[in-house]
């Protein structure tokens, strides 16, 4: 999720963390928020109760 819309992407970095999992994702399209234009961001999930953006992470091959 980027900006609360789901983007297409892939995955480039994961970091496992003590208290969250982080991954950076390419997104497919640059996404426009404001004035800005991304091509990649990071996302996280906290493991302790499994809240955060990557709840909606779907893997696909």
């Amino acid at each position: 999720m980027f900006t609360g819309i789901m983007v297409k992407g892939t995955i480039t970095e994961i970091e496992d963390c003590k208290y969250s999992v982080n991954v950076k994702v390419v997104f497919d399209s640059p996404q426009q928020w404001g004035d800005d234009i991304y091509e990649h961001d990071w996302t996280w999930g906290r493991k302790s109760d499994e809240f955060g953006p990557l709840k909606y992470l779907k893997l696909i091959e």
